[in-house]
């Protein structure tokens, strides 16, 4: 059997969601997200503007996987974290 890396009980949740403003311009390393709120970030979701064939704009979100280190959060921009209930619970409300 493949080994559990991250358990998906009632307990836990994986969330995906769009950055908050005041996150807008930081580092992710910089948001402590795993040391403050015991949340694992799983993915970076950057947002890019495209058109489609009739010229009309639509946002996609690609999944970042090489950020470099000066690579700072982008309006728009959406995180994919795990972790316990509560302690999503405890970082909206540090929000």
């Amino acid at each position: 059997p493949l080994p559990t890396l991250f358990p998906y009980t009632t307990l836990f949740r994986s969330v995906n969601f769009t950055v908050p403003e005041k996150f807008i311009g930081y580092n992710v390393n910089e948001l402590k997200l795993d040391s403050e709120f015991g949340l694992k970030l799983l993915a970076l979701k950057r947002a890019e503007t495209l058109k489609n064939c009739l010229g009309i704009s639509f946002t996609e979100h690609d999944v970042v996987n090489e950020l470099p280190d000066d690579d700072r959060i982008q309006a728009g921009d959406r995180l994919v974290c795990y972790g316990r209930y509560r302690d999503f619970q405890k970082f909206w409300k540090a929000l």
